[in-house]
């Protein structure tokens, strides 16, 4: 069975950029299965559009690339329940990253984020 990799909005944009920790991601472009959350393509979106930069091709390029994964209502709650038991511990947590916790966990993957704040035993950080 392949990997499966839910790649989250820092390590789109490095991806994006082609910088060192992007090629990391590209090796996992090429050998795994990739999925994204519906936030993250936001997340992205949103940066590249700041950037000044071509942010319809940046969303074509991750659609075209992973699978978009939407946030429903019961990974939503899951989701926010997470995320206000993390919060207690982790102040730099983020509701982000509990969908993205969510998501990995309901779909058996690993996370992949640049995201030092990010913390729990399914994220392969990029260095």
């Amino acid at each position: 069975m392949p990997s499966r990799y839910v790649l989250d909005a820092h390590a789109w944009v490095e991806y994006l950029r082609g910088s060192p920790p992007g090629k990391r991601v590209k090796d996992l472009v090429d050998s795994g299965s990739l999925y994204t959350t519906s936030t993250s393509l936001a997340g992205v979106v949103a940066y590249v559009e700041q950037q000044c930069q071509d942010a319809s091709l940046a969303a074509r390029a991750i659609q075209t690339l992973s699978e978009i994964v939407s946030i429903d209502s019961e990974l939503a709650i899951r989701a926010g329940n997470r995320y206000a038991r993390a919060k207690k511990v982790y102040k730099e947590t983020t509701l982000e990253h509990s969908c993205i916790l969510e998501v990995a966990k309901k779909l058996g993957a690993e996370i992949v984020s640049g995201d030092k704040s990010f913390v729990s035993g399914r994220v392969i950080q990029l260095k």
